[in-house]
């Protein structure tokens, strides 16, 4: 049963479960304060350090230096560098394009280009490449219920028929034969689709924070929370620098004013903005890296599954398959099966958590035992029915639940601004945010931390931030104008049910609840 909660979330739980991602954790960036002291100005403060804020950093520095802005960017995080959402995920990168609107689908594809180009040498050459175990694959999305299938058939046709350049991308698969070879067992049918990827998340950020922080583009402040964020008048503001500062971050360490703020906090965003409690709802999620039987031959796709235990099919699974090279220190076997999912075989109500250092043991019982028994990983013959496999890590991570299940990206209307209004001489709150993934933060945050960025870089060279916001939608960075923070759409969020009740009725995401793509937000 779900958790009904529209109560704001509590700072990050000061301990957490091991996540295996954070098995090989950075020395540098490990407990890292680029200054011993908390700066005491910035232009632009970014909370958070998963993909989206520390791509938003990323591509400020960037655009800001092109610009000739070369703005001053301080990066807070709570805990360790990407210790919330994206170092706790699946490592696993797939647009899902048949089920949602096709301007959605076209930026999931975008944010995973943008992606592959950092990490990928065969895919951009010139430029240094990170590595975090990036491969290219297809993903393979089962279906254990007819029904569930059908409805998948019916998305993939309308997709297909609206976006036929992308057609090629998503076939359906009945036959027995080639769901054999796919090495699925008992269901009813899946759609095999490409682009999609499997990497190491909390390398990947790493990869885009280390360089930032060695080269001076931004200063780095982890196991810094960010307690209260309060506005400050334009008038106080202007006698500390020309443009004037619009916000005052306090922390257990010191306060700290800046012009603009950019909340990358997904889960965590209405601890520090309270009026969006009902709109980003945390939710706690469970992962396993399982050691594969020792028959068993690598799989060559990753993989999804919706409706294994026939209940709500929000709850589904996920899987990709780690190297079978390279020991982890500390870690037992190789080749590891990341699976995760399992919402609906526990009996902790994940709903409105934001506590990642909790483990239920009922879901860890069902990732344990469940591929073996949806997966061919070896003869079935040779499966016991109370088989599981061994675990090498198990742990949890919070995502932010959507209550109209897209992002939210862009400049908080004043109106839901914390503590009353800020002056900002009409471009805009100059507080930012980019949260609220529903789980599927991995082809949406590279690219909505980007767009943000390119916001500020405009609303910094005097455009209003409707005109910013409007450039975002229609350049290169193609974000979907339904991503958009506008009074308009919190007004409609607001007449949909419940993230608590749209998740228990199973009707969390772009079908029977949500209808149509989001209709156009005319600015």
């Amino acid at each position: 049963m779900a958790q009904s909660s529209d109560q704001p979330a509590t700072l990050p739980s000061a301990s957490s479960t091991h996540s295996f991602w954070h098995s090989e954790p950075s020395p540098f960036l490990t407990n890292h304060h680029t200054t011993e002291k908390l700066p005491h100005s910035a232009d632009v403060v970014v909370v958070g350090s998963g993909i989206t804020g520390s791509s938003a950093a990323h591509h400020l520095a960037q655009f800001s230096s092109s610009q000739g802005q070369d703005l001053n960017i301080v990066l807070l995080e709570a805990r360790e560098a990407c210790w919330g959402a994206t170092g706790r995920n699946g490592g696993h990168c797939q647009p899902l394009l048949y089920d949602r609107p096709v301007d959605v689908a076209r930026f999931e594809v975008a944010n995973y280009n943008a992606v592959r180009e950092m990490v990928d040498p065969t895919w951009s050459k010139g430029s240094k490449h990170i590595s975090c175990e990036y491969h290219a694959q297809p993903s393979c999305r089962a279906f254990y219920e007819e029904k569930l299938m059908a409805a998948a058939e019916a998305d993939v046709r309308s997709f297909q028929a609206e976006a036929p350049d992308l057609a090629p991308l998503v076939r359906v698969v009945h036959e027995e034969d080639e769901l054999a070879k796919l090495r699925l067992a008992g269901a009813a049918g899946a759609i095999v689709s490409q682009p999609a990827s499997r990497l190491w998340p909390y390398k990947f950020v790493c990869g885009l924070l280390e360089p930032l922080v060695k080269d001076g583009q931004i200063n780095l402040q982890t196991n810094t929370p960010v307690t209260h964020l309060e506005p400050i008048s334009h008038e106080d503001g202007s006698r500390d620098a020309p443009n004037g500062y619009h916000w005052i971050l306090r922390t257990a360490r010191g306060t700290l004013r800046a012009r603009h703020v950019v909340l990358a906090t997904n889960a965590y965003t209405s601890h520090l903005l309270p009026s969006f409690a009902d709109l980003i709802v945390p939710c706690r999620g469970q992962m396993s890296a399982l050691i594969p039987p020792s028959s068993s031959k690598r799989l060559e796709t990753s993989f999804g599954f919706v409706g294994i235990r026939g209940d709500n099919p929000n709850h589904d699974d996920y899987l990709i398959q780690r190297p079978s090279e390279g020991a982890v220190k500390g870690v037992k076997g190789q080749g590891h099966l990341m699976f995760g999912g399992g919402t609906g075989a526990g009996k902790i109500p994940p709903l409105g958590s934001c506590d990642d250092n909790v483990l239920d043991e009922d879901v860890a019982r069902y990732l344990r035992s469940t591929l073996l028994r949806v997966l061919t990983l070896k003869e079935p013959s040779k499966v016991d029915s109370s088989e599981e496999l061994l675990a090498a890590r198990q742990w949890t991570g919070i995502m932010g639940y959507s209550r109209d299940n897209l992002p939210w990206v862009g400049s908080v209307p004043h109106t839901y601004l914390p503590q009353g209004e800020v002056s900002s001489r009409g471009k805009g709150s100059n507080l930012w945010v980019s949260a609220g993934y529903t789980g599927h933060g991995m082809p949406n945050g590279f690219l909505c931390g980007r767009a943000v960025a390119e916001m500020i870089v405009a609303v910094e060279a005097d455009q209003s931030i409707w005109e910013a916001q409007d450039a975002a939608v229609k350049g290169a960075c193609v974000l979907p104008r339904s991503y958009l923070v506008t009074d308009q759409r919190i007004r409609r969020a607001r007449k949909l049910p419940t993230v608590a009740k749209a998740d228990e009725k199973g009707w969390m995401g772009f079908g029977q609840q949500y209808g149509p793509a989001d209709p156009v937000i005319k600015l």
